[in-house]
């Protein structure tokens, strides 16, 4: 994902037609092979999309008179946005389908359980999970074709929300929110929900040792796991702080800069959890994204504030000494 953001980026620093082309064209494909990983690429293409719109309308907005001059310029000059976005929308595609379509016909993917994309809001809007995975939803998805599914879907979704009130469906989407990119991540209470169990399924009658040994290292090994998901906090808290002063960073300083796209990413991502099913491990590609934010809002912290922070230090010193 991030190096078919690098390819996409890098098209735009460019002059040569060959090489814009070339760029292009690997990045679609790092963004379809990625989606293979994970399936997040249609964040990031809805995310090109927008901030190639957006940009495309400042303009418009800005000089509406000259708005088909400047687009006609763009063009001939290799620095339109909207078309680099669309021709790596539409290979991006291309490639996608017709890789899955060859999975298929060669018997690799058989494609046996099948869920209308309208699943995961479904299991968004449950309010009794919290958005969380729901077996009740996933057997009443589970129908015999896609149409029935989707309408059935729809149903669904609209039940709840007419069962709560714009309050409480907001209040929903800030959990999720919250929950999904400030939170631990919930794996680390999976995991010792298994270690326990290991420990109550094991006879100690038959093999005392063994049991012993898990009694005797379970505390130690809680206590661990708490530091672990201790530092994992730090860690997530830190990364959201610079990138909120990178965020503003971007947004004042870098304002027709293809470093906007940085926050349309987690931006979108974050408005598609509000709305989806919600995972705390669904936030470990956008991450990636933050980290980049971070990154600039370290250099703001270095280039902006670290000479004030430096005088100010001094003068506190000379003054102790005076």
């Amino acid at each position: 994902m991030l190096l078919g953001l690098y390819f996409y980026s890098s098209g735009f620093k460019n002059a040569g037609i060959k090489r814009k082309v070339f760029l292009f064209l690997s990045s679609a494909l790092c963004l379809a092979i990625s989606n293979f990983y994970h399936p997040s690429a249609a964040i990031i293409i809805c995310a090109i999309t927008a901030h190639a719109l957006l940009f495309t309308l400042h303009k418009a907005v800005k000089s509406p008179q000259k708005f088909f001059c400047f687009i006609k310029s763009e063009i001939k000059n290799g620095r339109d946005m909207l078309l680099p976005a669309f021709a790596v929308i539409l290979v991006y595609a291309v490639i996608f389908n017709i890789s899955i379509f060859l999975m298929t016909e060669s018997g690799y993917y058989t494609g046996t359980i099948r869920l209308p994309n309208i699943y995961k809001i479904v299991v968004g809007f449950n309010f009794d999970t919290k958005g969380g995975w729901n077996a009740e939803d996933y057997t009443y998805m589970m129908q015999p074709s896609s149409e029935e599914a989707t309408a059935k879907g729809l149903k669904r979704i609209q039940e709840r929300l007419s069962e709560h009130s714009r309050t409480e469906i907001l209040e929903l989407m800030i959990e999720k929110t919250d929950n999904v990119w400030f939170k631990t991540d919930n794996y680390f209470g999976f995991h010792i929900d298994g270690k326990q169990q290991r420990i109550n399924n094991t006879d100690s009658s038959a093999v005392p040792s063994v049991h012993m040994f898990y009694k005797e290292k379970w505390e130690q090994y809680q206590s661990l796991m708490n530091e672990i998901c201790t530092v994992d906090n730090l860690f997530v808290y830190g990364m959201w702080m610079l990138a909120l002063a990178g965020l503003f960073y971007v947004l004042f300083t870098a304002v027709s800069s293809i470093l906007n796209l940085l926050i349309y990413i987690p931006l979108g991502w974050m408005l598609f959890i509000m709305i989806s099913e919600a995972q705390s491990r669904y936030r470990y590609p956008a991450m990636s994204i933050i980290i980049l934010l971070a990154g600039c809002g370290l250099y703001v912290i270095q280039s902006s504030w670290m000479p004030y922070i430096r005088k100010s230090l001094r003068h506190i010193l000379f003054t102790r000494k005076k």
